[in-house]
């Protein structure tokens, strides 16, 4: 998820050529089915420290029914539907976060860096995405327990693991607050049914809730608040090999 940001192993492309990428990554991640004899249970994710390893999905991902496709992998956007009146810079982000939808690989525990990447910022500045969130806390941009996060903002987990997980909300549910109608971001998620290595993808906030410690993991949301370095202007920066 988080880490920092090794330039060394990145490509700057900018906005069109990012929509290209992301369009064949997509194309190429949702044809990928697996045979499997039985379903799985659902997992718990399993973290490890992302300042040198930055962070790692499911080991063992929902698996598909006997002889058929990996079913709603989250491989390709839904498409969000962006309230009038909102801010221009959350209306920006999710659409980001929506274009890195379908990306194989390059996201390898780097979720903090995928959510602070919406908004611009090359990284997150921060260790991993316990660390964010105890940032969030100090300072007052977090909403611990708050079951319904607003579009744009951040959700924080304890994956049982010291780095934790962040993922952005591409969709809320103002009102309702239904978990099963709020969609976030994440990487590596599916990676094990899909054989991507950091790939993104998009599922419900009640879907990943599931994975982390049974279902209790959820901290709360935050304001989107990063303190990493922007990216220059007229640029997007995507790992090689996405």
């Amino acid at each position: 998820m988080i880490g920092k940001l090794l330039t060394g192993a990145l490509l700057v492309l900018t906005v069109p050529a990012l929509a290209a990428v992301t369009a064949l990554s997509v194309g190429t991640s949702t044809q990928r089915c697996l045979p499997s004899s039985s379903q799985s249970p659902t997992p718990e994710a399993t973290f490890t420290a992302e300042a040198l390893v930055p962070d790692s999905g499911p080991t063992n991902p929902p698996g598909p029914a006997s002889g058929a496709c990996v079913p709603d992998l989250g491989t390709s956007p839904t498409p969000a539907a962006i309230p009038a009146g909102t801010p221009a810079d959350v209306s920006a982000a999710v659409r980001t976060g929506l274009a890195y939808v379908g990306v194989t690989s390059g996201w390898y525990q780097r979720c903090d860096q995928l959510a602070c990447r919406a908004y611009g910022y090359a990284n997150s500045g921060y260790v991993s995405a316990h660390t964010h969130w105890l940032a969030m806390l100090a300072t007052g941009h977090a909403h611990p327990g708050d079951p319904c996060p607003p579009l744009g903002s951040f959700v924080f987990f304890n994956t049982g693991r010291p780095d934790g997980h962040v993922s952005l909300v591409v969709q809320a549910d103002p009102g309702r607050c239904d978990p099963n109608a709020i969609h976030v971001t994440a990487n590596e998620i599916f990676d094990h049914a899909t054989g991507n290595h950091g790939g993104v993808y998009q599922l419900s906030l009640a879907r990943l809730e599931a994975m982390y410690l049974g279902g209790h993991g959820y901290l709360g949301w935050s304001d989107p608040v990063c303190a990493g370095a922007f990216i220059p202007a007229g640029a997007r920066v995507v790992p090689a090999g996405s």
